[in-house]
Parts: structure tokens; sequence; C-alpha cells
């Protein structure tokens, strides 16, 4: 995952250096701060390392993606001396220069993964890597029409490939006809989930022939690319909000399409916005009200943002559907 960052060691000013940069890069990874400072004491320990026994040699610092991970890589070779036993050079205590001994089993207690290879008279290269965990976090709250034993809104939660697939789907008007069309699409989602955005909305037509229209809105997040692209059909909300309120813009809105599907093939557009940590997605059916973001706390998690949008700000007139999804470790 990108280029890789070649640092020099030879003195203690590129010790400092390599630190600020490894401390750095783990924050463009998504490492909180407490673990930018795990990653960036590990990188001093080896830095020292190389100092003390070589004089001189080099980190190489990238980002590694492993599945559903994501993290920060560090390699430090030398041409020093190299070691001799390094089983003993891996006990706490153990130090040839009579220090304390904590840098190269220190750095292996701070790190996921730690590979140590040295040949005596030729040179050392530890390798380590530090793992965060990407996932979609994910809650819904649903409520029917007053009055109606079943809600025509409906969604869809899926895993898809390494990243999630979700769904808001609306029944046109309410009943038990709305659900029945709203059943239809979800199952055709669920069926063709691997296919395109566009292309799940072309299945969902031809699985409403002789049914109710429905209305959509359709997001499939990749955490891995940190991506989400989404589309939407007919009257569905969907909103971005953005973790850091520096990254511009702070809120990104769904622009859904006009019409239905189930009636004329419909032609929506996707569009793609990258994702940050702690960034959330909210897509809603017409029985919200609009205006709800503001008054929002993103600290809270999915479940709890989804329960109190379905608390305060329905209009109490049709069925009522809310999905959170969040990018989080």
């Amino acid at each position: 995952m990108g280029d890789e960052l070649r640092l020099p060691i030879a003195a203690d000013v590129d010790v400092v250096e390599a630190r600020q940069q490894g401390r750095a890069l783990a924050a463009v990874a998504g490492f909180s701060s407490g673990e930018q400072t795990v990653i960036a004491a590990a990188i001093s320990e080896i830095a020292r390392n190389i100092l003390m026994y070589a004089k001189k040699g080099e980190i190489i610092l990238s980002l590694v993606q492993n599945g559903d991970r994501q993290g920060v890589a560090v390699v430090a070779i030398d041409q020093g001396p190299g070691i001799p036993d390094i089983g003993r050079a891996m006990q706490y205590g153990y130090s040839t220069s009579h220090g304390v001994g904590a840098g190269l089993p220190g750095a292996k207690r701070l790190m996921d993964e730690f590979d140590l290879q040295s040949t005596p008279g030729q040179g050392t290269t530890v390798t380590m890597k530090k793992w965060r965990h990407l996932k979609i976090h994910t809650a819904f709250a649903t409520l029917p029409l007053p009055g109606q034993a079943e809600s025509g809104d409906l969604c869809l939660i899926k895993r898809v490939g390494k990243g999630t697939l979700i769904a808001v789907v609306d029944g046109l008007g309410h009943g038990q006809e709305a659900a029945s069309a709203a059943h239809a699409a979800v199952g055709s989602l669920d069926r063709y989930s691997r296919e395109s955005l566009v292309d799940l909305v072309r299945r969902c037509h031809e699985a409403l022939v002789g049914l109710r229209g429905v209305v959509l809105g359709l997001a499939y997040l990749d955490p891995q690319a940190a991506t989400m692209t989404w589309l939407g059909v007919g009257n569905v909300g969907g909103i971005l909000l953005r973790a850091d309120l520096g990254n511009r813009p702070s809120r990104i809105t769904l622009v859904a399409s006009a019409g239905f599907i189930g009636a004329e093939q419909a032609h929506p557009t996707t569009r793609s916005v990258p994702l940050a940590l702690g960034d959330t997605v909210i897509l809603f059916s017409d029985g919200i009200k609009d205006g709800f973001a503001e008054s929002l706390m993103l600290s809270n998690t999915p479940q709890e943002i989804a329960d109190f949008v379905i608390t305060r700000h329905v209009k109490g007139n049709d069925d009522a559907l809310v999905l959170v999804a969040r990018y989080a470790r």
C-alpha cells in the first residue's frame, strides 16, 4: 500500500526523525493517539539499537494491509557486527553494552508482529508490524405506521466481499402490499448482492413485476479501500457525517434519482466518496423528518443514534426506518 519511506540512521537526530515519521504514518493509517505513541516508541527502540551496535543503518516505514486489517510495517536494517545469540539478546535485561536491554525485547512487546534475522559479521534486519482491524459497525431502528401490523420499510445489512452492503427499501404506500414489495426488493438485493449497485437496481426492478414499486437507498462501504459508493432512487435520504470536522466538506448528502423502482427502468448514478475513521453514514426512509443531523451526538454508538432518530424525528404519518453505519476499528 503506497510507497516506502526510507530513513537513514546515523545520529540521535535521525532517531527523533524516524520516531516522528512513524507517528505521522500511524496517524494516516487511522491509529489512535495512544497507538501512535506505542509505534513511535518501538521505532525509537530499534533505531537506538542500530546506533548502539552498528553505528549506522536504515529504517523503512510503510503501510500494509492483510484481509480486513491495515497497519504499519517497520523494517530496520544494518550492516553491523550482527547478533551471535538471538535468544539471549531477546531476554529482558540482557545487553552487551550493559544497558537495560529494553531495545529489541521492548520493541517486540509493543508491536503485534516481530521478526529478527541476524548473521554475525554481516548485520541485522528487524521487521515489525502493528495492525488495526477495520470494520463497519451497523444498526437500525424501524417503526410501522400507527395502526399497521407490518412496515413497508425494510433494510439489508450484508457483508459482501471485503466490505458491507447496506440498503433502505421503502415500499410505496404502507400496509401489506407495501411490505410485500419491500420484501421482494430486499430478497433480490440479498440474492444478487455481489453485483454492482446499478445492477442491483435493475434486479429489483425485475423482482417487482406485478407488485407495488419501491424507493431505495444503497451503499457499499469498503473499509480496506476507505471508500463508500452509494446511490438512491426516489424519496429516500442519505447523509455522511465526518468524524473530523476539519475534513471538508464535513457533511455529504445523498442525491437520489427521481422516480421509483418497479414502473419504468430506473437509471441512477453512483457516487464514490472517501471514508475516514469514525465517519458515520445514515440512510433513512421518508417517514423520518429532515434536519435531524444537527441534533446528533456522533460520540454515541450507531444503535444509540438509530434509536434517537426513530424516537425524536418520526413524522408519524408513514412507516419509518433509519440505518446507521460507522467506519471504525
